[in-house]
């Protein structure tokens, strides 16, 4: 009788295990949108508040006529970024803001990156700090964003 519920509770592990690994290897995986980089230059070092937190990464439809974005994701910064530096992002459904749920993404992207001062979405503010990148391909990984762009008072 002991031998039986061993082989019971070993055959229970072995298929727990084994559903696992499978959910693991053919279960939905996040597709990635888009990726890549954010990169400060050194012209940007006296424009650089200590304060800035955030990093907003805004993905519009590139075809589309309204300047609406498609969605939008939000990284809280460890620290304030350095000019000459980069910060690296991966948008995927999970980590995205859809702005219309039930919209399909879209398939050309234009991509802006906000280092934004006060970590409020919405329209730029003074003090944050913008770069975009046009003509992406949705799926893209590797893109640079160049930070050109400093919003005055």
């Amino acid at each position: 009788m002991k031998k039986i519920a061993l082989i019971g509770t070993l055959v229970v592990g072995f298929v727990a295990i084994l559903s696992v690994v499978a959910a693991m290897n053919f279960g939905e995986k996040s597709n990635i949108y888009v990726s890549g980089e954010v990169v400060i230059p050194e012209s940007f070092s006296d424009k650089i508040n200590s304060n800035i937190s955030t990093l907003f990464v805004v993905v519009y439809d590139e075809e589309s006529p309204m300047p609406m974005p498609y969605g939008a994701m939000k990284l809280r910064l460890d620290q304030a970024p350095e000019a000459g530096g980069s910060l690296p992002f991966f948008v995927t459904k999970e980590r995205l803001m859809v702005m219309r749920e039930n919209q399909p993404p879209p398939y050309k992207l234009r991509v802006k990156a906000r280092l934004d001062l006060d970590g409020n979405a919405g329209r730029d503010q003074p003090g944050d700090l913008t770069g975009e990148a046009s003509g992406v391909a949705l799926g893209t990984q590797d893109i640079t964003i160049t930070i050109d762009k400093y919003i005055e008072n």
